[in-house]
């Protein structure tokens, strides 16, 4: 029998149509998880697509929400004015995104809303997707 756990992942973004990712990875001072330029051709699950925007994130995966958004802060502290700067300098558009796959299927989470807090200085917004 295959064990099952829960899959947590958070992600910090950031896009934008004429963003150069290295400036970003330069600002911020951390190498992301993932980047792509616009116009860059990317392979997913088989199907090969040009990239509408480009992206800078950097994400962390565990089986518990509340625990990666600590993992994440972790790797982000005390860089809150170098996130911001980076938007502007490159006209960037932030998010956060929240990734829960319960085991099971079934199941919610839940963080601290001083975790909340902190976690969504670094986005105008938050996208919270559930597999289904």
């Amino acid at each position: 029998m295959i064990e099952q756990k829960d899959i947590a992942k958070v992600e910090v973004g950031l896009t934008g149509d004429g963003m150069e990712p290295d400036e970003v990875t330069k600002i911020v001072g951390l190498s992301p998880t993932r980047s792509f330029r616009k116009g860059e051709r990317v392979s997913k699950r088989g199907i090969e697509r040009v990239q509408p925007w480009s992206l800078w994130a950097l994400e962390a995966e565990g089986e518990d929400v509340e625990a990666t958004v600590r993992v994440l802060l972790t790797q982000l502290e005390g860089r809150l004015d170098a996130w911001n700067l980076a938007i502007k300098e490159t006209k960037a558009q932030a998010s956060v995104s929240i990734w829960w796959e319960p085991e099971g299927g079934q199941g919610g989470f839940t963080i601290s809303s001083d975790l909340m807090r902190r976690l969504t200085e670094f986005g105008e917004r938050v996208d919270i997707y559930f597999p289904g």
